[in-house]
């Protein structure tokens, strides 16, 4: 168990009435939780949280520990090798099982994978050679990066959300979304994730995915406001989609949109809150 407060004095009482409830003892600063390594900085007052053992874990268990390591997790869809993509991989080949390492992973310190095994997680039922090269690729790119993890300063005062998607990029033209949130200039939430729908333009693709990643924000919000009791609104949302931020602009409430996904109508809710019209950066 880990007590974090800003008052030292409410820490130490709360220390004390769970000490003379439950047998337990004080173990100081945490260094290491969950298989996370928790690094403080007093000076700059930064905290830093990686993985570097359990990667080093997951390297030796797939035996990429002398593997020649890659500078990204992923190669540009147009280089792929498609020679292979029908040839079955060998039954002694562990796919299931590197897969739910990575997702861990990228679930907790490491969201600069999050797309790569997201993507390839979707091959968990037929892998193919091509496909377990990918995923030998993506600990590769770990070998170079094991003692990369997320660096927490607390520089800026706000609740962000920046949203994107990449359009008809898998088999039955569905697009790939994905979300970033950062709570004071930090990243608190992420996910990358296959969209529903088959969507008929790039900015209605981007336009899903802003909607989902304001659902998550919002809800962010609702739970910050319990821990801290403070409201972040307005919330700032950053998209790279030019034709959405100008359907955007014409909504300032809660408005409902139709939206057309394999010739039926889609109700999608939009969920913005601000004060102000939205613009290409905001």
């Amino acid at each position: 168990m880990i007590i974090a407060s800003n008052d030292n004095k409410k820490s130490l009482e709360t220390k004390k009435t769970l000490m003379s409830l439950f047998e337990m003892c004080d173990l100081g600063e945490p260094k290491i939780f969950l298989g996370m390594e928790i690094v403080r900085n007093r000076v700059a007052r930064t905290i830093t949280i990686r993985q570097s053992k359990y990667t080093d874990k997951i390297l030796e268990r797939f035996q990429m520990t002398n593997s020649k390591p890659q500078p990204t997790p992923m190669v540009p869809r147009s280089n792929e090798n498609k020679n292979d993509k029908n040839e079955k991989v060998e039954l002694n080949v562990p796919y299931r099982e590197a897969i739910g390492s990575l997702l861990y992973l990228a679930g907790t310190t490491r969201p600069d994978i999050t797309y790569a095994v997201n993507i390839m997680s979707r091959q968990q039922n037929s892998p193919t050679n091509e496909d377990w090269r990918r995923v030998k690729r993506i600990f590769r790119y770990l070998k170079g990066t094991r003692e990369l993890g997320l660096t927490y300063s607390c520089k800026r005062k706000d609740l962000v959300l920046y949203t994107d998607a990449s359009f008809a990029d898998n088999p039955g033209s569905k697009s790939t979304a994905g979300y970033l949130i950062t709570l004071f200039g930090d990243p608190v939430g992420w996910r990358s994730r296959k969209q529903n729908f088959v969507t008929m333009s790039t900015h209605e693709a981007e336009f899903l995915s802003m909607s989902s990643g304001c659902m998550e924000v919002l809800a962010t919000n609702i739970l910050l406001g319990f821990i801290l009791d403070k409201c972040f609104y307005p919330i700032n949302i950053n998209c790279d989609n030019l034709a959405k931020d100008m359907l955007t602009l014409l909504l300032t409430t809660l408005k409902r949109v139709e939206l057309m996904s394999n010739g039926y109508p889609l109700k999608l809710t939009l969920l913005i809150y601000s004060p102000r019209p939205l613009n290409r950066n905001s």
